[in-house]
C-alpha cells in the first residue's frame, strides 16, 4: 500500500491472547522475522503506534513495548518526530544473520533437491 509516494508496511500477525508469551512479544517476534525474511527491508517505517494498536485491537503500550523491544535489539530505530524505522545493518553484525535467513527463505522456493544432514553419532 502507498500513501503520498510512500509505502506503508502492512502488519497481519496472528497473536494469540491465550498464550503464556505476552502480545508484545509476539509481536516482537513476528516483526523480526518479517525483516528476517526481507518482508520488511532495512529503512522501512513500521506503522504508527496509534495506527497498528486500533488495527491489531491491541493497546498503544502494547505497541509501545514491542517497539521499544526491537530498538533495543537493534531490529528498529527511532527517528524523533518521523516514527519508527527498520534499522539499516550495512555496520552491523546482523546482516549476516539477515543475508542467511534470506539465502535460506529464497532457496526454499527454488530448491527442488533435499539437502542430507547425518546425526548419526556412530563415527
Amino acid at each position: 500500500m502507498q500513501i503520498g509516494g510512500r509505502k506503508i508496511i502492512e502488519l497481519t500477525p496472528f497473536l494469540n491472547k491465550e498464550s503464556n508469551i505476552p502480545l508484545y512479544m509476539q509481536l516482537v517476534d513476528f516483526i523480526k522475522q518479517e525483516i528476517l525474511s526481507g518482508n520488511i527491508r532495512p529503512g522501512e517505517k513500521l506503522p504508527s503506534k496509534r495506527k497498528l494498536a486500533e488495527y491489531l485491537g491491541l493497546s498503544i503500550n502494547t505497541i509501545q513495548s514491542a517497539y521499544e523491544q526491537l530498538t533495543a535489539e537493534s531490529y528498529a530505530e527511532s527517528r524523533p518526530r518521523k516514527g519508527i524505522f527498520v534499522a539499516d545493518f550495512k555496520n552491523d553484525l546482523l546482516p549476516e544473520t539477515v543475508l542467511f535467513h534470506q539465502q535460506l527463505h529464497e532457496k526454499a522456493g527454488q530448491e527442488n533437491e533435499q539437502i542430507k544432514i547425518d546425526f548419526n553419532s556412530d563415527t
